[in-house]
């Protein structure tokens, strides 16, 4: 991926997952999907929550940098989850 590239995922329902982008690799999230559970930033010890999106369906339109570092984390307990963002480094 380069600079520009858009970048985005899914996650399977029922199941946590994580973007960490890899070493030296910069994005900008600038759009998350879920069911009521929440998108947090961690750096693997530590986590925080960014967005949430209540108890129904929604998106959080968000500007959340993100690297190897400092990543997304969405816990998932019971419906599909999304992000999408643009690769700035």
């Amino acid at each position: 991926m380069v600079v520009g590239d858009i970048v985005n995922g899914i996650g399977a329902a029922g199941s946590d997952f994580s973007f960490q982008p890899a070493a030296g690799v910069e994005i900008a999230i600038t759009s998350t999907g879920a069911n009521g559970q929440p998108t947090r930033l961690t750096n693997g010890i530590t986590a925080a929550i960014i967005s949430y999106t209540g108890a129904t369906w929604g998106t959080a339109n968000i500007k959340l940098m993100i690297n190897n570092t400092n990543y997304v984390i969405m816990q998932n307990t019971g419906d599909n989850m999304c992000y999408s963002g643009i690769q700035l480094k």
